[in-house]
């Protein structure tokens, strides 16, 4: 397939500023644009030449010949427009939140089973250059057995606290689980100053064995460092630091003179700090990353590992977290 040609349903901020340039360099090209507000989807497709413009999604899938869909809309509509796309057996990738439910998740995995082409689902702290990386080490033989989790994810103030869990700690349970494996929670508890500033203490175990803390509220400015991510094995640990500063503490030598405080193979502590002033194609947020994944996958029809047949167990972990708080 030498042109992947793609259809795009959801012309809004996200499309227009973080998604569509992630497909400058892959083989793909979008043939046509949907959006349901007209001055909105003028703007989107005058802006990246696309001649083919529709209201209704339904219309689009009908009348274009296409190899894919990406829709960038909101949960509802991402679960209507996959439902609609696995039906004609085009392939599709939908932004977070994938869907409403579990439930909702369970049937586009099903029927993505039965059509032939897949879903892939926009978690873009999988594809970032930084949490890839943590995984990597996290993962290898000398890391050893994961034994603790501890994460941080800060805000600013949400449009309410019901959008903040679904929309903002949806990706920190997703994560736990890319880095992690499968995970129970065992506690939550919030604290409440208004419904737009809340923090969530959330507690979990990894089906492996570890344990986990999960602190996330929308109580900062968005100006300060949001994140932290820290993984201890056994003798080891790992630490992200805002997504650009990776520090990975390996086993040690002791060092109490400095004919011993040398640097060894296999041993003292490795670091990847992003050059802000480096200017770079891949953003580190992985969006780049995401896209490009989905095209390729796309292109050598095979299906990514974020399906919803994956993230039907983020949206199980979200349902009950919900629970919990209720």
């Amino acid at each position: 397939m030498d042109t992947i040609k793609i259809g795009w349903v959801g012309c809004g901020y996200h499309s227009y500023n973080l998604l569509f340039d992630c497909l400058r360099n892959t083989p793909a090209r979008v043939v046509a644009a949907c959006d349901a507000d007209p001055a909105r989807l003028a703007l989107f497709a005058g802006r990246y030449n696309i001649a083919a413009q529709y209201a209704d999604y339904v219309k689009m899938l009908d009348k274009e010949a296409l190899d894919a869909v990406i829709c960038v809309i909101n949960a509802d509509m991402h679960y209507e427009v996959a439902k609609a796309c696995l039906l004609k057996g085009v392939c599709v990738f939908v932004e977070k939140t994938p869907c409403r439910t579990a439930a909702q998740a369970e049937e586009l995995a099903a029927l993505q089973e039965k059509s032939g082409a897949f879903a892939m689902t926009g978690f873009n702290r999988r594809h970032a250059v930084g949490y890839a990386m943590l995984k990597r080490i996290a993962d290898s033989d000398e890391f050893g057995r994961k034994t603790m989790y501890l994460a941080k994810y800060n805000a600013s103030g949400y449009k309410s606290e019901e959008f903040y869990i679904f929309n903002h700690i949806v990706h920190h349970l997703d994560l736990a689980r890319f880095l992690l494996g499968e995970i129970t929670l065992t506690h939550a508890d919030r604290v409440w100053v208004s419904d737009r500033q809340v923090g969530f203490h959330i507690s979990f175990r990894s089906d492996a064995g570890a344990i986990g803390t999960l602190q996330s509220g929308s109580l900062q400015y968005i100006e300060y460092p949001m994140e932290r991510v820290e993984i201890t094995g056994v003798g080891t640990n790992a630490i992200l630091d805002n997504m650009k500063r990776l520090e990975y503490n390996r086993p040690t030598t002791k060092k109490r003179n400095t004919a011993e405080a040398l640097l060894r193979d296999g041993f003292d502590t490795l670091s990847w700090n992003h050059n802000h002033g480096n200017l770079i194609e891949n953003d580190l947020n992985g969006f780049k990353d995401e896209i490009e994944t989905f095209v390729e996958c796309v292109r050598e029809n095979k299906a990514p590992a974020e399906t919803f047949a994956d993230s039907v167990h983020t949206m199980r972990v979200l349902e009950h977290l919900r629970a919990m708080l209720q």
